[in-house]
């Protein structure tokens, strides 16, 4: 999902590719992304997923043509991460754009995007059995692997 006139020109060719028109924000985005997301993981079923979580939707951005605002962007976040929980798939969020005049903009749309997967991440976790870096199972194998005196 992206801006049609948008760099590159000339687009790599790739399963699932949505180009959107300038200045699309909002319900039409979501709506849009909504649809997407559910086509690409029904027919991807991904263990893993990479997730590019550009800032250069939002309308501020000096290179984007998208028209998205911070509460938006936020949105789009959480639409990608909760897509993720629901198939089961890890995910990595990589960072990307932001070319908006106010530095303090492109910041508040990548630290958004933080929030977001740590939520995310929390929301993962609820209900499941604790893990390596969970508490007592850290605890647990600390203390089968500290040294002695003997």
């Amino acid at each position: 999902v992206h801006a049609a006139r948008n760099y590159p020109h000339a687009k790599a060719c790739s399963d699932v590719d949505v180009g959107l028109p300038d200045g699309c924000a909002g319900l039409a985005y979501h709506a849009l992304l909504a649809v997407t997301l559910a086509h690409a993981f029904a027919c991807a079923r991904p263990d893993l997923v990479f997730y590019q979580a550009g800032a250069d939707v939002y309308a501020g951005d000096a290179l984007g043509r998208l028209a998205l605002d911070k509460a938006a962007v936020r949105r789009r976040d959480e639409q990608v991460l909760d897509a993720c929980v629901t198939a089961g798939a890890a995910v990595v969020v990589l960072m990307g754009g932001g070319y908006a005049e106010a530095v303090q903009d492109i910041v508040d749309i990548h630290l958004g995007t933080v929030a977001a997967a740590v939520d995310s991440a929390r929301q993962r976790g609820a209900g499941r059995a604790p893990g390596p870096g969970d508490g007592a199972a850290c605890r647990h194998a600390r203390a089968r692997t500290a040294p002695t005196d003997d």
